[in-house]
């Protein structure tokens, strides 16, 4: 199980969904079925900023990943990677934790907050399952055995 947590601006995203679909493709082609894998893809405006937005919308409607959309401008009030993280918490916690040696997070995009916040969130949604400790204990394994890892500038 993946989860792409990918929030860029520009084509810098595009090494990434590469990356994404070779390894989706190659993970199904093995083993006969799609593998879960979650895309959260985090922009300013869907209109301007939705690149690459009918690859990634084809991928969710042919059941190879899950697309899920954070347009912080399009509404009055902003909605970040973090806050679907939070809307799609049963679903992606009990993901992390019924797969716990073979989960794998990339967090990539701007460094000011969205690293921090999306991993307090991963730490708080895994908390309400297993408690803190445990959960910042799961996000600390993940990142030492580099399955939680971070691209951000």
């Amino acid at each position: 199980m993946e989860i792409f947590n990918i929030n860029f601006q520009g084509t810098g995203v595009a090494p990434h969904l590469s990356f994404l679909e070779e390894r989706v493709l190659a993970l199904k082609e093995k083993t006969g079925h799609p593998v879960n894998t979650f895309l959260i893809f985090g922009n300013r405006n869907a209109s301007k900023d939705f690149i690459h937005r009918d690859m990634m919308e084809k991928w969710d409607k042919d059941q190879q990943v899950r697309l899920l959309t954070a347009f912080s401008r399009d509404q009055e009030q902003k909605i970040y990677v973090y806050h679907k993280i939070k809307e799609h918490k049963k679903e992606l916690a009990d993901l992390m934790l019924n797969n716990k040696d073979s989960v794998r997070i990339f967090v990539c995009g701007n460094s000011k907050n969205m690293p921090k916040w999306v991993e307090e969130t991963f730490v708080e949604i895994l908390a309400e399952v297993i408690g803190v400790e445990q959960a910042k204990a799961f996000i600390q394994r993940m990142n030492n055995e580099k399955r939680y890892m971070v691209e951000a500038w």
